[in-house]
């Protein structure tokens, strides 16, 4: 598949930013995958009331519509990509995580210097963060909300459950 090695892996640091590739650390048995990118099914659309979730940020559910999620079992978590803006805003997504039992509002960027095209060894994707917001006005502390929210946007990759690269690298600048 294309990973790189675990002794490349060790070399790489820089301050703020996050180079994680938990596939290859869960291959090697070092770490579980918490994040899976899936379909959800019809119970958990239900059980999490994602019309509602779509409908509170105003996105439209178009007939047949089928919901997509990066999700966590075990701490029942989840992240969605709800929309990516348009124009001068085309680097830009709108994401809710649900995390402690609250709904987060996330506005991510894509930052410059990450891949420009998927023939790229390895592809680089660069997040930044625009502004997060707890609509219920849940208070979790930024150092335990933000963690999550990369390994959320990590096992995501290049677009979820729609379409990986290989020997992708997922970065951060908060």
């Amino acid at each position: 598949m294309g990973f790189i090695s675990t002794e490349a892996w060790k070399q790489w640091s820089a301050p703020y930013c996050c180079r994680i590739n938990p596939r290859e650390r869960a291959i090697k048995g070092e770490m579980k995958m918490a994040f899976v990118n899936e379909y959800v099914s019809d119970e958990d659309v239900k059980k999490y009331n994602l019309a509602d979730v779509r409908k509170a940020w105003n996105c439209d559910i178009p007939p047949g519509f089928k919901y997509v999620w990066t999700f966590d079992r075990e701490r029942d978590c989840y992240f969605i990509l709800l929309r990516s803006g348009r124009e001068e805003f085309a680097n830009r997504a709108h994401c809710v995580l649900y995390f402690q039992g609250g709904h987060w509002d996330v506005e991510i960027l894509k930052e410059l210097g990450g891949s420009q095209s998927a023939a790229e060894n390895p592809y680089r994707i660069i997040w930044g963060l625009v502004e997060i917001k707890n609509l219920q006005g849940d208070s979790v502390p930024r150092e335990e909300f933000v963690p999550v929210l990369k390994e959320a946007l990590t096992a995501y990759g290049y677009r979820g459950v729609h379409s990986q690269i290989d020997n992708t690298i997922v970065e951060f600048t908060f």
